[in-house]
Formats: structure tokens, C-alpha cells, sequence
């Protein structure tokens, strides 16, 4: 009788197990109210032909966005599983096969962003000024308007020291992904180099 219980409890413990794994791998696996529309998705570029002969499908897609992170993308396939391709950089990728794609869409839940506005907020500017070790010596002015977006770029007043250790404010423009290219050049914000 002992075996019986120990049995079943062994089962119980396993099944539990496998239906968490099974539910923390639907959630990280661009469920259906996580998918965007690659028509909808600024970031992600892409296209297929699903081809009536010889029934071979092709499909290629591009992360626009790539200098601002990482797009997932989704390619839901009939009869098949679906395509979960993690578009790192801006190269083009492609392939085929047999099977007919419905659609590809963007994973909003495991991509960096889908659209730019997904990144372009005063806090994520606030952010890339503050990582970026070049500007150990700037100050941030204090509120919203230290680190604000502005269209599709951050906007910064700053105070920066000089060489002579004395505070300097500074305004400077620039889109998100380039803020790390930011320094201090003797108490002036600028781009690149000094």
C-alpha cells in the first residue's frame, strides 16, 4: 500500500512540475495576445511568398530597430509548428520550406521593443545618460526636464565640469541609441568626440 502512495505521489509531483514548465514556456513563447502585427511594427520588416509550386515557402524579415535592441519575431506556419527567430542585428534573414506561413508577427513580451516609441520615454532617456560612464562628472538637472524625450529624440540640461573642476550647463539633442556616444568634453555635452 505504501508503494501505492509513494507511486502516486512521485506522479502528482511530476505532473505538477511539467504543467509549470509547460506554462512558463507558453508565456515566453509569444502567446497570441502578444503578437504584433509586422504591419503594425515599425522595427520589424518583413515579407513571405508562400508559392503554389513547387509548394516550397520563403520568407525574409529584418529588425530596422537594431541599434535600439532586439526584435523577436514569430512566423505562424500552417500545419507546423511555429518560427521564433530573435533578430539581433540588422541583417536580413531568410529561409523556406514546405510548409504555408499565415503570418509573422513581432512577440511584444520577449522583444526589446516592436516599435521605437516602445523605447523612447523620458525615463529610458534618464537611463542611457546615467550608464553611460563618460559622463561620471555630469549632473542631471533635477524633475523631468534634466532627461526629456522630445519627438524621437532626448533632450539634456546638464551641468558638466570643466577642466578646471568648475560646473558648466549644457543642453544637448540626441536620438536614444546614441547617447552612449556622449562625453564631457570641458564642460560641454557633445556627440562622438571632442
Amino acid at each position: 500500500m505504501n508503494t501505492r502512495i509513494a507511486f502516486r505521489t512521485v506522479i502528482a509531483v511530476l505532473s505538477v512540475m511539467f504543467l509549470t514548465a509547460a506554462a512558463s514556456d507558453a508565456w515566453a513563447a509569444c502567446g497570441s495576445s502578444q503578437r504584433m502585427s509586422h504591419r503594425d511594427s515599425f522595427c520589424l520588416q518583413a515579407s513571405w511568398d508562400n508559392n503554389s509550386w513547387p509548394h516550397t515557402t520563403s520568407y525574409e524579415m529584418r529588425n530596422i530597430c537594431s541599434s535600439w535592441g532586439k526584435v523577436v519575431a514569430k512566423v505562424d506556419r500552417k500545419d507546423d509548428s511555429d518560427l521564433t527567430l530573435h533578430l539581433v542585428n540588422d541583417s536580413t534573414r531568410t529561409g523556406s520550406g514546405w510548409y504555408r506561413i499565415r503570418w509573422i508577427y513581432c512577440c511584444k513580451d520577449i522583444s526589446d521593443l516592436c516599435n521605437r516609441s516602445d523605447m523612447q520615454t523620458n525615463a529610458s532617456c534618464r537611463e542611457g545618460f546615467e550608464d553611460n560612464n563618460e559622463l561620471d562628472d555630469c549632473t542631471l538637472d533635477a524633475g523631468s526636464e534634466g532627461a526629456r524625450i522630445q519627438g524621437e529624440q532626448c533632450v539634456y540640461s546638464a551641468s558638466c565640469l570643466d577642466n578646471a573642476s568648475q560646473p558648466n550647463e549644457t543642453t544637448f539633442i540626441v536620438f536614444r541609441p546614441d547617447v552612449d556616444d556622449l562625453k564631457n568634453c570641458n564642460g560641454v555635452l557633445k556627440q562622438d568626440s571632442c
